[in-house]
């Protein structure tokens, strides 16, 4: 039943897709007659697709499957962030910007209440931290293991066996990668100097430490304003002394779990950028730039940005999309950016 309705869905999008695509006089080439004349000054920004491409299952859903049904730390990332499953992992980086404010606090009360906090004569300091502990360890469990999975996945990702499918690539050219794979590195020979790994690399080097890699969302949102119960919402927060309980809950365990939450899982984009603001200055004498297997979701606009800027749009976009959700994507980011008809066109990998 679910394989006939992905295959529906898949339909109807190639249906809006077609239509989109004949009323937005964008123009489309076909990707294998792409061609890079002037590699010397060719950027390629490289996505996800573009190991899922070469058959890597490198995907957030593939990911998702290493975690298994029954694991703790899907079922927290499921509950606790307030967006549907299937768009968690279709963009999970900005789902992870999603805490679901509601379940956090309706936890938070019920543990107060199993731990007999609430009542008149239950005055333990000991049980209202354990209660609170309590209700915040799913928050600590997303913190503390997502990472460490999320880097052993990645380094389980194999490119044995594969083989180039892309022959626009060049060892000449430049390139902004955004996967933690050094596949461009093992199938096609570019120079490590060449590469600007982004958000890191899962490379294993002799007597060097492992470089961190970057997940997560960009800090576009203030949640701790979001921890105001509305006494609607929550019955304890009626009662004065139960409202005084909660308050110091929320105080400190929400607010200081989350905090701690945003710290781990937002990237910091700007210390990011000047660290690398070098690369990005190069852009100046770029004359093409290639988007190969990037989603341009808007967690990553930040570094497109410095790109436009110190190219001053004189570059010729050659922008790839692969379904219905790309294009859109696409045509978000070229007014996004101010690209101009003319300077761009788009290929379906």
């Amino acid at each position: 039943m679910q394989e006939k309705i992905s295959a529906e869905k898949k339909e109807r999008e190639e249906k809006e897709l077609a239509l989109l695509l004949k009323s937005s006089a964008v123009k489309q080439v076909d990707f294998g007659k792409l061609e890079n004349n002037n590699p010397s000054v060719s950027l390629f920004v490289i996505g996800n697709g573009f190991d899922i491409m070469h058959g890597v299952p490198s995907s957030y859903w593939d990911f998702q499957k290493t975690l298994g049904k029954k694991s703790e730390l899907r079922f927290h990332l499921e509950n606790y962030l307030d967006i549907d499953a299937d768009k968690l992992w279709y963009n999970f980086e900005d789902s992870l910007s999603h805490i679901n404010a509601g379940i956090m606090l309706d936890v938070m009360d019920m543990w107060l209440d199993n731990f007999d906090v609430y009542r008149n004569n239950a005055d333990s300091m000991a049980d209202l931290h354990a209660a609170i502990d309590t209700a915040m360890l799913p928050m600590q469990i997303i913190t503390e293991q997502l990472p460490k999975r999320f880097r052993s996945w990645v380094e389980s990702l194999s490119a044995s066996g594969k083989k180039p499918c892309v022959n626009l690539l060049s060892p000449e050219a430049l390139y902004l990668n955004f996967n933690y794979t050094d596949f461009l590195e093992q199938l096609y020979g570019v120079p490590k100097s060449r590469i600007n790994y982004i958000h890191g690399c899962r490379r294993k080097e002799k007597y060097r430490p492992k470089e961190q890699l970057v997940l997560g969302h960009v800090p576009n949102v203030d949640y701790l304003k979001e921890y105001s119960p509305d006494p609607a919402m929550v019955p304890a927060y009626k009662n004065k002394r139960k409202r005084a309980i909660l308050d110091y809950a929320i105080e400190t365990g929400i607010r200081q779990w989350v905090a701690y939450y945003e710290e781990v899982f937002t990237k910091h984009t700007p210390d990011i950028i000047k660290d690398n603001i070098s690369f990005f200055k190069n852009a100046y004498c770029m004359e093409d730039i290639f988007v190969i297997g990037h989603s341009l979701s808007k967690v990553d606009y930040p570094y497109f940005r410095e790109i436009v800027k110190y190219n001053d749009n004189k570059a010729f976009w050659h922008i790839g999309y692969h379904g219905l959700a790309d294009f859109k994507n696409v045509l978000a980011f070229v007014r996004e950016m101010g690209i101009k008809d003319g300077s761009f066109e788009i290929f379906r990998t």
